[in-house]
């Protein structure tokens, strides 16, 4: 098996492990809906987001390289090659990044609670209350970044180089600026439904 679809399987077997966790989640249905039974819509959600996940994967093997993005861990794991040499300089500025980014989620969480609707707070509660532990670790903290950050974002990138570079040389930062910024706001935008 070549390389490139070692790395295939490595990262869509980890974000498979995410995607799984979603048959976790505790669908509040109306009594009166008419709506399929929860589990059919977990199937459902399960296919489709096997296909988006598997059209990220594809997109991040395909082009990460020619824009000069990678994956440190999964290609490891792919090259059979020792993992704690990859892992060890990761490890600080994770923290560190983690740390500064929860605290300011916790920020603008309390800075803007005041002004939503006391109805969006209880039900963004109840909705945070039924999604277990697991699923947020395993599908927000993985799965979504194989969507979104290797998937959608690769993909900008390497548009951005090629129409604006014509595919030479190496990509130029402000391509990766506009690459996070855009698929920040499409991750937003993502969100919307659950927040309506």
């Amino acid at each position: 098996m070549s390389y490139k679809n070692k790395l295939f399987w490595v990262l869509w077997v980890i974000g498979m492990i995410g995607m799984l966790s979603l048959l976790l989640l505790d669908i509040p249905l109306p009594e009166d809906n008419k709506l399929p039974p929860s589990w059919i819509i977990k199937l459902f959600t399960l296919f489709q987001q096997t296909v988006l996940l598997s059209i990220a994967v594809i997109i991040k093997v395909a082009l990460a390289e020619k824009v000069k993005l990678s994956a440190p861990l999964a290609e490891a794991i792919a090259k059979k090659n020792p993992l704690m040499p990859v892992i060890k300089p990761q490890i600080l500025p994770g923290m560190i990044g983690g740390f500064i980014g929860d605290l300011s989620l916790v920020f603008i969480a309390l800075l803007w609670q005041p002004f939503l609707p006391s109805d969006f707070v209880t039900k963004s509660s109840e909705i945070s209350n039924n999604l277990p532990f697991i699923t947020r670790i395993l599908f927000g903290g993985i799965t979504e970044k194989l969507l979104i950050r290797w998937g959608l974002m690769t993909l900008l990138v390497w548009i951005g180089w090629k129409i604006f570079q014509r595919g030479k040389g190496k990509p130029q930062g402000r391509y990766f600026v506009m690459a996070i910024l855009l698929s920040s706001l499409l991750f937003g935008v993502g969100h919307l439904p659950i927040a309506f």
